[in-house]
């Protein structure tokens, strides 16, 4: 691993901050536009993922992993906004030395993190905290599906928590997929998945023999999160040694409504043709009801309010209190509120992938049609990505650029 000083300060068109996190060929910093920090109120900081091709180029599987580094842009490239999934900025080369993928900066940690502050020996969710965060994930998910991306790595470490919201005793988590390593695209004229990848408590049984899977390895990973979200750990260390009655009887024992565990089960299923369909899941009675507000996405409420009456009702329909701990550290601790405005990034880039300001607007607060809900990025930045994008495919596809 490249030392911090050996990352450059200064990369395009930004400047580097502190260190977020870490990888086997990079770190993930924070970043703003350079300048930025003279102007008052101009300040926007932002992700930036610096890839040591250095270090990446001494690998025994160097064609292997340049052809993963290239897959990753191809596929942030692909990815339409979207408010559940992260969003590219900006891609930069830096000497043919350095990569640096700039995403939007997600600061409220990942969703493994958010778990442990929850109290108890065994901390975990509340049904309808996780049902919050689990309907964002199938969206997230069902968009990647979508678009042909399986992503082969879902965790509770790669899901980015953008704020928190209490409402009574509750806490709600809006959240965000991130991390496309070891996505794949596959469909027509696309090899298959076949690789042995992911995280080993995640993976699906057919990933770990080593045999050609397809979106529904994806379905068994989120079926593994809403479990561990639910009980506070997971069914199993090892999927592949499990039997399927092993895994019905833990479900059985879950601490939530038989809706909510039937979801887990279709979703754990061994074999593939019994497991649970995207298209089946989204139209599940757990995620479809319009009883509570805690059924609804963001999107499909008004923005920023939760109805309190109907959860408080729903939660002592069920006799699901809240421990009184975590009653008194939501009201310890300041909760972000959610903005009701939308907003958009307006950025500053090199030459070559300069956006002219006149395509550049701020959009109308109806225009869900140009722009996702919640996205920060306009059409105009993802636009500028793409050609950003085609830019380090080039370059990472470029012998020179790797001898």
């Amino acid at each position: 691993m490249a030392a911090t000083d050996d990352v450059p300060l200064k990369f395009g068109c930004y400047e580097r901050g502190k260190e977020l996190g870490r990888g086997t060929f990079g770190r993930v910093y924070s970043c703003r536009r350079d300048g930025a920090g003279k102007t008052k109120g101009a300040e926007e900081w932002f992700a930036a993922k610096a890839i040591d091709l250095r270090r990446l180029r001494l690998s025994r599987n160097v064609s292997r992993e340049l052809k993963k580094l290239k897959r990753e842009a191809d596929i942030l490239k692909k990815l339409p906004p979207h408010p559940r999934l992260v969003s590219l900025l900006d891609i930069v080369v830096e000497q043919n030395n350095w990569a640096f993928f700039v995403l939007e900066l997600v600061p409220g940690g990942d969703l493994l993190r958010a778990l442990f502050k929850r109290p108890g020996k065994r901390p975990r969710l509340q049904e309808i905290e996780a049902l919050f965060v689990f309907r964002q994930l199938v969206e997230g998910l069902e968009l990647l599906h979508g678009q042909g991306i399986i992503h082969r790595d879902l965790k509770l470490e790669n899901v980015l928590v953008v704020r928190e919201r209490a409402e009574g005793s509750y806490l709600f988590l809006d959240v965000k997929i991130t991390d496309f390593g070891l996505s794949k695209i596959v469909g027509e004229g696309f090899s298959d998945a076949c690789s042995t990848v992911g995280s080993p408590r995640y993976m699906a049984p057919e990933v770990v023999t080593k045999g050609i899977h397809d979106f529904r390895a994806d379905l068994w990973s989120l079926g593994i999160m809403l479990y561990v979200m639910l009980d506070g750990r997971f069914p199993s260390d090892e999927p592949k040694k499990a039997q399927q009655s092993e895994i019905n009887e833990l479900i059985s024992k879950l601490p939530a409504s038989a809706q909510a565990r039937s979801v887990v089960s279709g979703l754990l299923q061994k074999n593939l043709e019994k497991r649970t369909a995207m298209e089946q899941l989204v139209q599940d009675p757990w995620l479809s009801s319009a009883g509570t507000a805690a059924g609804r996405t963001p999107a499909a409420r008004p923005r920023g309010r939760i109805n309190k009456a109907e959860l408080i009702q729903e939660d002592e329909q069920k006799g699901t209190a809240a421990s009184k701990r975590h009653r008194l550290r939501l009201k310890r601790e300041p909760i972000e509120a959610a903005s009701p405005k939308r907003r958009c990034i307006r950025t500053k880039r090199s030459p070559a992938l300069q956006v002219p300001a006149s395509k550049r607007r701020r959009l109308p607060a109806g225009e869900a049609a140009a722009l996702a809900e919640g996205s920060l990025f306009s059409k105009a930045d993802h636009e500028a990505v793409t050609a950003a994008t085609d830019a380090v495919s080039k370059a990472v596809s470029s012998a020179a650029a790797f001898k």
